[in-house]
């Protein structure tokens, strides 16, 4: 009985690890690290979830095509990524706003940015 127990907690977790995301590179922005999960898990409906998601790859696209023509700095990034927080944050109630920004506080204490 204990064999069959321990083959099928080692299989329910073997599943379990291939049905998780692909982990979000620590250094990402809060912005561009919170997947559809987190934004699912904010009761976004389906016009917000797509409207953030768009804009997370609006965001995407910009920082790219900025490091592209090497004029990217710190200041520029960093005003790329308010504009579209503000732009998020418009799209959020306020409630599902500050639910969003406490998981980024989360994140950012277990040491990863933003």
């Amino acid at each position: 009985m204990k064999q069959v127990l321990l083959s099928l907690a080692v299989a329910f977790m073997s599943v379990g690890s291939f049905a998780q995301s692909d982990p979000v590179p620590v250094d990402d922005p809060c912005l561009l690290a919170t997947d559809e999960a987190t934004w699912t898990s904010l009761d976004l409906n389906a016009d917000q979830l797509k409207e953030v998601m768009d804009l997370q790859t609006n965001c995407k696209t910009a920082c790219a095509a900025v490091s592209e023509t090497g004029e990217r700095d710190a200041r520029t990034g960093a005003a790329m990524l308010e504009q579209h927080e503000e732009r998020i944050r418009k799209v959020l109630s306020a409630d599902q706003y500050v639910k969003w920004k406490a998981w980024c506080a989360e994140r950012t204490s277990r040491g990863q940015l933003h």
